[in-house]
């Protein structure tokens, strides 16, 4: 019981990046969250059959679902082999095209996780929602020498 508990968690812990898509339901199965069709159906299917005669051909969204399901599938078997650096954007919960309020308030999009070339830092490479303005950050907390009065921990804070 142990295992499939740790497993479920994990499951859940990967799909916050896709949850518009994904979710795991009572039993601790990736499904569908539109209409509860297991993930691994719609891959055993579209793999059968093609993407043309799945069970998802008739949603509105069928190419972002599919895409989403594929990736949830590569980041379920990638994510042990990661870095740890990558793993630590990734539980901090910074995903690239999702929106963010940076900790000085202002609404942002990240564009990308950069790596710097010399150091292997990373970087968040984001865009300015009032303005367009394409900026590049260290993904680190707030400097609490310089903005004592920052409410968030972490530069970014993630806005549903």
């Amino acid at each position: 019981m142990k295992d499939k508990e740790m497993i479920v968690k994990y499951f859940q812990y990967i799909a916050q990046k896709y949850s518009d898509t994904i979710e795991i339901n009572k039993k601790g199965i990736p499904v569908l969250k539109i209409n509860g069709i297991p993930v691994h159906s719609i891959i055993r299917d579209t793999y059968r059959y093609g993407a043309a005669n799945t069970m998802i051909v008739h949603l509105k969204d069928m190419r972002k679902i599919c895409e989403d399901v594929l990736n949830f599938c590569i980041d379920v078997l990638d994510y042990p082999f990661q870095q740890e650096e990558e793993k630590m954007i990734v539980k901090r919960r910074i995903f690239v095209e999702k929106r963010y309020r940076h900790f000085k308030e202002k609404l942002y999009r990240v564009l990308a996780i950069a790596e710097h070339t010399e150091t292997s830092e990373l970087f968040v490479v984001y865009q300015a929602l009032y303005n367009s303005r394409v900026y590049v950050r260290l993904a680190s907390e707030v400097d609490r020498e310089n903005y004592p009065e920052a409410k968030q921990e972490y530069r970014f804070k993630s806005v549903r």
